[in-house]
Order: C-alpha cells, then sequence, then structure tokens
C-alpha cells in the first residue's frame, strides 16, 4: 500500500471532490486510503479493474446494499460495507470506485509480518468469522472468496479523523516512488516485453497500517469480511467453480463443473473452517509444497479418506498424486509412511501446538488449553465432510461449544476494548504540561487587570489622571 501523492478529481452530478491517494494494493483492483478535501473525511476507494462502461457497475455494491439491510442479527457488524459507488474514466478505460470506512491491514498481511496471533486474538477473530459468514448466508448470499486477504482489521473511527494528511506522513512515512522504468528492468522478460504506452510512470509502495500478529492488541481485532466481486446468489445463479485460493477452496469444486453438482452456501462453511485453523497455527489445514489444487485434493483425501465413488472416478489426475489406500504418490510409487498426521483430530492436536512453539515458548498470550484444542478439533469435524449437505452450516456453528466456550466470551471482550479504544480517539487531545500551565498563567493576568481596573483605587487614580489633576 502506497501512501498520498496524486490529486484524483471526481466529477459527479452534484458534488465534486478531490481525493488525495494514501494506500493500494495490487492485481485485480486496487485499495486506497483517501482524505476527501470537501468534506474532511478519510475513506478507503477500492478501485477495480477497468471494464466496458456496460459492465461496471456489477454485482458487489448491489450485494453490499443488500447486506446492510438488517442490523439485528449478529453477524451484522462484522462486514465491510461500501458507501458509495462511482465511476473514473482513465486512459486505461473506465474503473468502478467503491467507497466505504477506512481498515488496516487484512488479516494475512498482519500474519505474514508476524508469528502467530495471540490466543483471545485468534478465538475473537474466529467467532467473528462464524458470525459474519452465518449473517452473508441468512442474506441468501455466498461470499465465494473468503480468505485472509479479504478479511481487514478495523479501525476505530475516530483514528484517522484526528490525523492531517501531513500526520499520517509523519506516522506512517512518506510515499515511496518506484519509477515504472526500474521495476520492469528489474525482471527477467523486460527486453522480450517492453513496457506499453499506456502503463503509468511510477508505483507506490505499500503501507502497513497495523502491528505484526504477534503484537496485535485486543482493541484491534475488530474483523471486517470485505470484497464481494465474486458472491452470488445460489437460488438466482447457479455456479459450477470456484476462485478461492486453491488451501480455502472447497473439494466439490474439483468436480462440480463434470458431476454438474451447484457449488452452494458449504462451500463458504469449508473456507471458514480453513481460515479459522489457520488463526490458530501458521499454516494451511491442507497445506502442501506441490503446486496446484490436485495435490490440496490429495492432502484432503489423506487425511479424510475416500470421497464418493462419484466424485473420486471424476478426479482426472488422481493416479499422479494418491493410491487406492489414500496414500501419497511421489516420483510415481506410493509413499505408505505419511509425512504428518493424518486425520482432522490430529492435525488440530498435534500441528497447532507445534506451530506455535508452545512446548518450547509456553507463553500465556500464545498457550492453547487442550479442552480447547479438543473442542475446536470437533468443531473443525463438522466442517471438513465430503458430501456439502453433511456439513454444518454457520448459522448452527454459532452454537457449537468451541463458539460458546471460547469463541462468543474473547468476541466480547474484543468489542469492550475496541469501544474503549474508539472513546479515547474522539476525546480532545490532552494538552501538554508546559502549554496548560502558560495556558493558566495568561487566563490569571487577564483576570487580574479586569479586576485592578474595577478596584476603587485604579478608578480614582485614572479619573485624576483623566482630568489633568
Amino acid at each position: 500500500m502506497g501512501l498520498i501523492w496524486d490529486l484524483f478529481h471526481l466529477n459527479r452530478e452534484s458534488k465534486s471532490a478531490i481525493i488525495k491517494y494514501i494506500k493500494a494494493a495490487v492485481a485485480e483492483q486496487q485499495m486506497w486510503l483517501a482524505h476527501s478535501t470537501k468534506t474532511g473525511k478519510k475513506v478507503a476507494v477500492k478501485i477495480c479493474a477497468s471494464k466496458s462502461e456496460s459492465s461496471s457497475t456489477g454485482d458487489e455494491m448491489r450485494i453490499s446494499r443488500m447486506l446492510r439491510d438488517d442490523s439485528s442479527h449478529p453477524g451484522h457488524r462484522v462486514i465491510g460495507y461500501y458507501n458509495d459507488i462511482f465511476l473514473h474514466h482513465g486512459p486505461n478505460g473506465t474503473h468502478e470506485c467503491l467507497v466505504s470506512e477506512p481498515t488496516r491491514a487484512t488479516i494475512a498481511e498482519s500474519k505474514f509480518r508476524g508469528f502467530v496471533f495471540p490466543t483471545e486474538i485468534a478465538r475473537a477473530l474466529a467467532a467473528q468469522l462464524v458470525l459474519g459468514v452465518a449473517y452473508i448466508h441468512s442474506k441468501h448470499i455466498v461470499h465465494g472468496d473468503l480468505h485472509g486477504g479479504n478479511v481487514m482489521l478495523a479501525m476505530p473511527a475516530g483514528e484517522f479523523a484526528c490525523l492531517t494528511v501531513k500526520e499520517i506522513y509523519e506516522k506512517y512515512g512518506k510515499p515511496i516512488i518506484l519509477p515504472m522504468d526500474l521495476c520492469v528492468e528489474a525482471t527477467d522478460f523486460h527486453e522480450e516485453y517492453p513496457l506499453p504506452k499506456n502503463a503509468p510512470p511510477y508505483m507506490l509502495w505499500k503501507m502497513f497500517l497495523t502491528q505484526d500478529c504477534d503484537d496485535l492488541e485486543l482493541s484491534e481485532a475488530r474483523a471486517q469480511i470485505k470484497d464481494f466481486g465474486e458472491s452470488w446468489q445460489p437460488e438466482l445463479v447457479t455456479r459450477y467453480e470456484l476462485n478461492t485460493p486453491e488451501p480455502y477452496r472447497a473439494p466439490e469444486s474439483m468436480i462440480a463443473k463434470k458431476l454438474q453438482l451447484p457449488i452452494s452456501y458449504p462451500a463458504d462453511v469449508w473456507a471458514l473452517g480453513c481460515f479459522i485453523f489457520e488463526l490458530y497455527g501458521r499454516m494451511d489445514i491442507f497445506g502442501t509444497y506441490v503446486p496446484g489444487y490436485n495435490s490440496v485434493f490429495a492432502t484432503m483425501v489423506h487425511c479424510m479418506g475416500k470421497p464418493p465413488a462419484s466424485w473420486w472416478d471424476a478426479w482426472e489426475k488422481r493416479d499422479k498424486h494418491i493410491d487406492d489406500n489414500c496414500n501419497y504418490v511421489r516420483n510415481g510409487k506410493s509413499d505408505p509412511t505419511p509425512a504428518e498426521p493424518d486425520t482432522i483430530k490430529r492435525r488440530v492436536l498435534e500441528l497447532i501446538p507445534d506451530q506455535r512453539a508452545m512446548d518450547r515458548f509456553p507463553e500465556e498470550k500464545t498457550f492453547v488449553p487442550e479442552e480447547e484444542l479438543q473442542d475446536l478439533a470437533a468443531m473443525l469435524m463438522r466442517i471438513f465432510r465430503w458430501e456439502p449437505e453433511d456439513r454444518v452450516t454457520a448459522e448452527e456453528l454459532i452454537s457449537d461449544p468451541w463458539m460458546q466456550k471460547w469463541g462468543i466470551p474473547a468476541k466480547e471482550a474484543m468489542e469492550v476494548a475496541y469501544e474503549k479504544r474508539r472513546k479515547e480517539h474522539e476525546k480532545p487531545p490532552l494538552l501538554s504540561k508546559s502549554v496548560a500551565v502558560g495556558l493558566a498563567v495568561g487566563a490569571f493576568d487577564r483576570l487580574a487587570y479586569i479586576l485592578s481596573l474595577l478596584s476603587p483605587t485604579s478608578w480614582w487614580r485614572n479619573l485624576k489622571w483623566a482630568l489633568g489633576a
């Protein structure tokens, strides 16, 4: 994410504003922290890849509006909504721009820069995700792309509001400009693929607005599920493919198109289970060092046994990855000696303590009790089922023992800490001791002068002076 640099003029029907770019992500869209010189507020602007005008206003804003409708569900607060939408016509086409409240970094970014989340924070984040997905499903919507890069860490409203653009620069650093020529020359294909004429003259380095996951405070652990670009309503649209990252992708996506099995809400629940495991550990529950979804699918088989017969037969590259006994195939041969735990329960009970280094660094803030691990394993075993209809629903997860004993209490503690932090930023800034003393002395001197003018002696002396006596 980069910092404020360019001026971006918005010309809309009844208003005009100037927004200054502050930060950005890469890939198909860019997310910028922006300052409106018209309203004086800080906002986040998601700038999507250019599209034709006929298709620029898509489902994402419509779905965001649908999710704003009901505030009674406990998962309502976990959704990151868009407040406005506009089109920007640039040299590379028309860009759809979605406006929302500013947030911190993504959960994935926070985790990438650290080791593991403190246990209480992992609980609070996981509980919020369960509530958020349950709310999304209650509105008959499938998110379709649930992972750490699409869940933000929220920022109390006043935290940015009290900072000027200059103060943001001072706190987070000035823009780091990367000339496009240098970026291209650093690649090994710049001679074969020269820079096109419509390329921007420079790039901006991204900024980081939160702590590493190890140092995150409970007041900073409020989550917001965002990015509904892959979302759909199963009752209205039939889909057979998922663009969810491979470690989070539900297994039915492997054979859905071939067997004509529509993908629906259970795919989100599967991704939710993968996400929760990753909040506690360091790695993905079905992580593999071999690239490709076939390897991820093979890890699922290794942990869960064979899928339904129709799925097993429809898996085209099965023989290259796993044998009939659910052992990995390596270099064309079956390997009956597993290199890692071979059940969901064992992965939770063994990998999480190992990845959190609980035996070497038994710190209280990263320690997970055995009872909690057992409850977590039981919940994930309700999620990781081959048949989508056999999986627990997100709404049912709210009453799961893990949620009631560990998740909900942590989430409630987070809300208290978050509100306290928010109120702190609403208070007027405290004066330094020297400034306060100076103001007090000045006020006292002014009061003494006024009283001296009203005293009888001063009044008579001034009158005599005026009469020349």
